[in-house]
């Protein structure tokens, strides 16, 4: 897997475990890294997930692993942290988008 696809996936994965604890909340990143323990090769099986790890009242911490199916080894492990902007919240909910 390239090295691209997997920050995108931590950032997407992320983004999406804090939407689930907070709706309609706008955010956006603040802090983005992801290191590479192993190749990921075309074809493998991998495991990956994310948790938040501490949600305060205007920030967001969270983390990603990508694990080996067959032996569960780390490959890759991201970090992300994402501001919460309560104050740009609006009336109508379906004004905010969240994927």
């Amino acid at each position: 897997m390239h090295g691209g696809q997997t920050v995108t996936l931590v950032d997407i994965l992320t983004a999406r475990a804090v939407g689930m604890t907070v709706r309609d909340m706008p955010m956006v990143s603040v802090d983005l890294s992801c290191s590479f323990m192993l190749p990921i090769p075309v074809g493998e099986v991998v495991v990956m997930h994310a948790e938040v790890l501490k949600k305060g009242r205007t920030m967001a911490f969270t983390e990603c692993e990508f694990r080996r199916k067959s032996d569960n080894k780390l490959l890759a492990k991201g970090k992300h942290n994402l501001a919460l902007l309560p104050y740009m919240k609006v009336a109508d909910p379906s004004l905010i988008r969240q994927f």
